[in-house]
């Protein structure tokens, strides 16, 4: 049975953009490009004559035509349960005929493109290398040969003054641009969904479609111009003409001689992680050098997703802490395990190492959490609540270590930065009088009712290499921390002590804070690598309460700060981004960066509205300084920039992106639902290279999602539920890198990459050509002054032989007049291994018998595998392996009872990336 039904996933996948400018050749617009995997197949016969090109994304095809597109999709109807069956028919040939022959059924839907200009063809442009050739048949003249594939596909002039251009986006989906020239009437576009039960434009402006397969959403359209350096918004909306037909519209007035720029803060994945009777909350998040993300936080639910083989996948009792592992899009689950003994933990903090081991950290009250022998504390020192700290193996399936972290009072663990050589540092505060710390470590101020500690831990959880503890004679409560490359430790927190021990010459050595309701100012605290002398402590407040939560630092030592204020007179710079503050009495986040000393601020700004704002993670790019806030608002008019989500209800998320010195908004946007979405903890955001991961606990079953990814409905209603979300940021460079790309050339054994250049104010100005493996540092491969024009650059990364198998990122830096930086958006190329095995087979077609041949380099293994179009495995061969010398292979498979048609061959192996031959069988 093959059940059709219409299709409406295209605008998962499939994301809009419209550019105004000037009439310039395609080639020439200086649009987004990508490097991808997405393609676009010419039809050189193979296909059905109306489909004019065709690509296939994540489990999608999608077809060109005249005036429109056609995708579709195809899932394996669940497979009947033998065991099921009348015991009669359970027998060999009942088992491998359903096993063989599953069911399929089909989603497909079109969208077309209504009144284009009469003879539209789309045409493929940017061609790849190589050919494909489809040989089906014993008649050559039916066989379609040297069919091209290409990079994008253009439908130019589908409407007057106005092209489409369809191409991959650096997350292999589709995305498609409307290009107006000067004139065009965005109106004329207009586009028929053919057969979906529903179109409707939500109250956001997004488009929300609802097909018998469930809801899917196109996010609202956005662009905006630069005019006189300055951003202007062009409130592009969709517009629903009649049931089925959508089109945009945009006021009048733009400037519609200078080009449209899409928003550069776009989420790229979404998913939430809970059941339907669950009350959960997500505290801190990481990625490793595989981007895979890991997160933790805490459940009260015996039924919290968990995986097989896990340390430990039942509830344990009370409140347990867990620890998930997800794929590096969202879209799957690698592991989750509980992590908890009878009474209840909460999980704060998350790391990993370069073996890919998770580690967590928190406080607890279960005499039996779970510790090994041999850890630094592997029993409770009977105190009301203890801190922990865990190592779980890569796969999750055990504990490499557990132990205690306390005295016999209270003890609270609130962060946890991870090396990649595995030692691992903690921090929170202690009411224990007999906290341990360690001889020789660094032990300030009076210390009294509730002092921070910082403590470093070898990478098997055997040695303490030192527990320092500081604090003045009332409560000091430390929140965050981050460690620099020299293993130098910052520490950021809240403290209610007037003798806290600030040190001589730093900014604020004395406390600030009056008799307020909040009677607390902020501080910050560097020790040296060896834990046994600080270099600076400050105060840093008001004279109403300030706390601040997250810390980062740069490599020339400066930390960047985040937390909240309620004081009117807290200490900002000129010429920060929002030097007055707000109406602060119910509170604003701030941001603050400090020199290497600590004896002043490079700038410090309120970032806030009328309402409630609390910063609560901060993390910079260590090359540019820019720093991006995660917290939470309840201001209707807390500072975005153009095109951002509008605010919701309650607490929303933010995420703030600031210049290097503070003084402009770069980026700005809100993330929530009809209730509350807010962040917990300093590990609440993770920054890599243009890559943000957030981990924020949510009440809104209404905030954005991306299907595909592994949760996108939540059902517990308004209990919290963790939302994992993925954002892209790209930087705009002030001077514009055009068609910037990287692709490998196999002939050449090299990376080719390619740019072009704006030609206004150069002078000055040069360009850096920088290359990085996901788990190393960014490495200089040459320089170009800076002149107008289009630039090739040619780079043998196999020269180093340890490149083989790697993916490499290339990146163009930007230095001006002044010495600042600015970066391009980030090239990803996959370097293939120098030698491969190689597979040939004759004859082709074939009605026998086919003979392999393939070659195994040495030291690697090898199988093949055959598989119909349908996907449904017909062979595999055992895995055959090269030790000492490569080894070659010859096998015969007899085919004479397989159906005729197209087979795909695949030579699958250690060293390389699996390569497929296509097999016709004809009787």
């Amino acid at each position: 049975m093959f059940v059709m039904r219409l299709w409406c996933l295209l605008f998962v996948i499939c994301l809009c953009s419209i550019v105004l400018g000037k009439k310039i050749p395609p080639p020439d617009l200086e649009l987004k490009s990508y490097p991808s995997q997405v393609y676009f197949e010419e039809n050189k016969g193979q296909y059905d004559p109306q489909i004019h090109y065709k690509t296939f994304v994540p489990d999608h095809l999608v077809r060109f035509l005249d005036q429109g597109i056609s995708i579709a999709q195809v899932r394996e109807i669940e497979a009947r349960d033998p065991s099921r069956e009348p015991q009669s028919e359970k027998h060999e040939n009942y088992q491998w005929r359903y096993a063989r022959a599953p069911e399929y059924e089909g989603l497909i839907w079109n969208v077309t493109f209504v009144n284009t200009l009469p003879d539209v063809v789309p045409k493929g442009k940017d061609m790849l290398p190589g050919y494909t050739n489809y040989l089906r048949g014993n008649d050559p003249s039916s066989w379609s040969t040297h069919v091209r594939r290409f990079r994008e596909l253009w439908y130019d002039e589908i409407y007057k003054g106005i092209d489409l251009r369809y191409y991959g986006s650096a997350e292999h989906q589709l995305k498609y641009d409307f290009i107006l020239q000067a004139g065009a009437d965005m109106e004329a576009i207009l586009m028929e969904w053919d057969g979906v039960d529903q179109l409707k434009i939500d109250e956001k402006g997004n488009l929300r479609i609802f097909t018998q397969w469930g809801e899917v959403k196109d996010m609202a359209p956005y662009a905006y111009q630069l005019i006189d350096g300055e951003e202007i918004a062009v409130p592009v909306q969709y517009v629903q003409h009649s049931k089925d037909k959508i089109g945009f519209r945009a006021p009048r007035g733009y400037n519609e001689a200078l080009p449209l720029i899409i928003d550069p803060l776009t989420l790229t994945w979404s998913s939430f992680f809970h059941t339907s009777t669950s009350d959960d909350y997500v505290m801190s998040v990481c990625r490793d050098a595989l981007n895979f993300v890991y997160f933790t936080g805490y459940t009260k639910v015996t039924n919290f997703p968990t995986t097989a083989g896990v340390y430990q996948n039942t509830y344990a009792g009370g409140i347990d802490a867990y620890v998930t592992k997800l794929a590096a899009d969202g879209t799957s689950m690698m592991f989750s395990t509980y992590l908890g003994g009878s009474d209840w933990e909460l999980a704060y903090g998350i790391g990993v190492n370069a073996s890919f081991e998770p580690y967590v950290a928190g406080f607890c009250r279960s005499s039996n959490f779970p510790t090994t022998s041999g850890s630094v504390q592997p029993t409770s020192n009977g105190g009301l609540v203890e801190g922990f700290l865990a190592k779980l193996s890569a796969d999750g399936s055990s504990l490499q270590y557990g132990t205690y972290v306390g005295g016999s009072d209270r003890d609270y663990l609130y962060d946890l930065e991870v090396w990649p050589t595995g030692e691992a540092f903690i921090v929170g505060y202690t009411l224990s009088s007999d906290f341990p710390t360690s001889s020789g470590a660094y032990i300030g101020g009076p210390r009294g009712n509730g002092d921070v500690f910082v403590n470093k831990y070898n990478s098997t959880g055997t040695v303490l290499e030192y527990a320092a503890m500081f604090g003045g004679s009332n409560y000091d409560i430390a929140n965050g921390l981050a460690v620099d490359t020299d293993g130098e430790v910052f520490v950021v927190g809240n403290t209610g002590s007037t003798d806290f021990p600030a040190t001589s010459g730093s900014i604020q050595t004395a406390a600030n804070f009056g008799a307020a309701m909040n009677q607390e100012d902020a501080f910050i605290a560097k020790l040296n690598a060896s834990g046994n002398a600080v270099e600076y402590i400050t105060y840093l407040g008001g004279t109403n309460g300030d706390v601040a939560h997250s810390v980062d630092v740069n490599g020339s030592e400066e930390a960047f700060i985040t937390g909240i204020t309620y004081s009117s007179d807290f200490p900002t710079t000129a010429g920060a981004y929002q030097g007055a503050v707000s109406p602060v009495s119910t509170g604003d986040a701030f941001a603050a960066r400090i020199n290497t000393a600590g004896s002043s601020l490079v700038y410090s700004t309120y970032l806030g509205g009328s309402g409630l704002d609390y910063g609560k993670s901060i993390r910079i790019d260590t090359l540019t300084n820019v720093a991006h806030v995660l917290g939470a608002t309840q201001s209707s008019n807390f500072p975005v920039t153009s095109g951002a989500n509008s605010y919701v209800a309650q607490f929303d998320a933010f995420v703030s992106v600031l210049s290097a010195n503070g003084s402009t908004l770069e980026h700005g946007n809100l993330y929530g639902g009809t209730y509350n979405d807010y962040p917990r903890a300093s590990g609440s955001i993770f920054l890599r290279d243009d890559k943000i991961t957030l981990g924020i606990t949510t009440h809104s079953g209404d905030v954005p999602m991306t299907p595909g990814t592994y949760q996108i409905s939540k059902t517990n209603g308004v209990s919290d539920a963790p939302w994992l979300v993925g954002i892209e940021v790209d930087v705009v460079l002030p001077i514009s890198f055009s068609a910037f790309s990287a692709r490998w050339e196999n002939e050449k054994l090299a990376t080719h990459l390619e740019w072009e250049i704006d030609p206004k104010n150069l002078a000055g100005h040069s360009f850096r050509i920088e290359r990085k493996q996901l788990t190393g540092e960014w490495h200089l491969l040459g320089t170009v002054a800076g002149k107008a024009g289009q630039f090739h650059y040619t780079w043998k990364d196999l020269d180093s032989k340890t490149l083989q198998g790697e993916t490499v990122i290339y990146r163009l830096v930007l230095i001006d007049e002044n010495n600042e930086t600015n970066v391009s958006q980030l090239m990803e190329v996959k370097i293939p291994p120098i030698s491969s095995a190689r597979l040939t087979f004759s004859p082709n077609p074939a009605s026998d018998k086919i003979i392999l041949t393939y070659q195994i380099p040495k030291g690697t293994q090898s199988y093949i595998t055959i598989q119909d179009l349908a996907g449904r495995l017909i062979f595999r061969s055992p895995a055959e392996k090269a030790e000492d010398k490569p080894r070659t292979i010859e096998k015969t498979i007899p085919i004479r009872t397989w159906p005729s048609g197209t087979y795909m061959l695949g030579l699958h192996g250690s060293s390389q990336p699996t390569h497929f031959q296509k097999l016709v069988v004809t009787h």
